[in-house]
């Protein structure tokens, strides 16, 4: 089942690549192939998924007249889904430049098509119960009732004011219909491979912006110089920026328990301590309570501060969490530690989408695959690994793509888990080298 696929031609330094989001959706290839071109292009699509207002040419005279209509849902969907689909691609291939913080002109040449399982949104429709109040005002003046039974056909508008709001009520409808239809209102989040820095320096960029919009005011003629300091960053990080500058707010939003025991775990077996938000600033409390602002821990402290803090606060199930790099600082040991531990998350609903030159990762990765097959000795194995059922990767929950010579392309996934060529390679080739010169001395030591 496609649930979300994505095809592109001449974006960035690829020439093509299609990719179909799963549960877990894993990028490989060397640096600069292409992997954050297609991260931030996934990041557009979800955002103008969730997001997008189509047009839908309603004729609400009835409802304005009677203060009752009914729409068919059904040839609703049948006429314009696929119009819509295509309008959200456009309009992702439109902006994409300012996703990217570059000039217009370098996405151009840039294709691109989006398809959503259209059966199974029909489906969703279909099997949707509705029943939802527009009001205004801080009294709240209820002005709409939009209701819809469960495998009904029809949405039944009802209109309680006398004054004529149709402009304003037409706005509301078309954003309504477009979420009814696409369905697609999950958050996403990414962590960019500039968190280490961000996580560190995210109140000084605070204070300069601030400082900057107070000059910016007395600027009688902006130019594009004085423009581009307001935000040089791409739009992800500025987003994960934007969550740092306001983590008390954050910090009060209770998480999911699932989530909540992944972070704590992550927190238990990776930093061996806990994060603290006090006054907007980061701390990093050790096992024996001693606290350290974050600039003084580790680098790996440093590091696994995002995804903990959305774990705990932010994400839900069936969000996604879109990760540059997950083994940025970590020791070999603590890369397969968050290999399982994302797999975990996977497990627990949130579907995740990493880019990684992690050895390590993949073959953890391919261990949990494995476990997807049944074998002699499962159940012992699994036990002789600490490994549970929440551990197991499923092979056709599971994507994998390569990135070389300017293409993106699907790596096989078997028995034996995701064949990593990227990788092989270049183990297999410092392996020679290391026998071709252990041989050569051994030789030399017997003459």
């Amino acid at each position: 089942m496609i649930v979300l696929k994505i095809k592109f031609k001449n974006l960035g330094p690829l020439k093509s690549g299609e990719v179909i989001i799963k549960d877990m959706t894993v990028f490989c290839g060397k640096n600069n192939t292409g992997k954050t071109y297609v991260n931030y292009l996934i990041y557009s699509v979800l955002e103008t998924l969730k997001n997008y207002k189509a047009e839908f040419n309603l004729d609400i005279t009835q409802l304005l007249r009677e203060g009752i209509q009914e729409i068919d849902v059904v040839s609703l969907f049948e006429n314009n889904f696929d119009r819509v689909v295509k309008e959200i691609a456009n309009e992702v291939r439109k902006n994409l430049y300012k996703v990217f913080n570059s000039k217009k002109e370098f996405f151009k040449d840039l294709e691109l098509e989006i398809e959503l399982d259209k059966e199974q949104k029909r489906f969703e429709l279909n099997s949707t119960e509705i029943k939802e109040t527009f009001t205004r005002g801080q009294d709240e003046v209820k002005i709409l009732t939009v209701k819809k039974m469960k495998h009904g056909k029809h949405l039944v508008l009802v209109y309680y004011l006398k004054e004529d709001l149709g402009e304003f009520i037409l706005d509301y409808l078309n954003n309504f219909l477009t979420r009814l239809l696409i369905n697609e209102n999950k958050e996403k989040y990414m962590l960019p491979t500039e968190r280490n820095g961000l996580n560190i320096f995210y109140n000084e960029i605070l204070k300069e912006r601030f400082s900057f919009v107070e000059e910016f005011k007395n600027i009688s003629f902006p130019t594009t110089n004085n423009l581009k300091k307001i935000s040089s960053y791409p739009k992800p990080v500025k987003d994960y920026l934007n969550i740092l500058t306001e983590l008390n707010k954050y910090d009060k939003i209770d998480g999911n328990r699932p989530l909540i025991d992944i972070a704590e775990e992550m927190e238990k077996e990776i930093i061996k301590g806990k994060y603290k938000i006090d006054n907007n600033r980061i701390f990093y409390q050790t096992e024996n309570k001693k606290e350290l602002d974050l600039y003084m821990a580790s680098s790996t402290v440093k590091t696994i501060f995002g995804v903990i803090f959305y774990l705990r606060h932010l994400i839900k199930e069936k969000d996604y969490l879109i990760i540059d790099e997950p083994e940025l600082n970590l020791h070999p040991e603590n890369q397969v530690k968050i290999a399982r531990l994302l797999v975990r998350l996977v497990n627990s609903g949130v579907k995740v989408i990493i880019s990684t030159h992690s050895d390590y990762i993949t073959k953890e990765f391919n261990n949990l695959l494995m476990l997807d097959n049944d074998f002699k000795n499962k159940t012992e194995i699994m036990e002789r690994y600490g490994y549970s059922e929440k551990d197991i990767l499923r092979k056709n929950s599971t994507g994998a793509y390569l990135f070389k010579d300017g293409t993106m392309n699907e790596m096989e996934i078997g028995e034996e888990g995701i064949i990593t060529k990227t990788f092989d390679e270049v183990i297999e080739s410092i392996n020679e080298r290391n026998d071709d010169i252990y041989y050569s001395l051994k030789e030399s030591g017997d003459e």
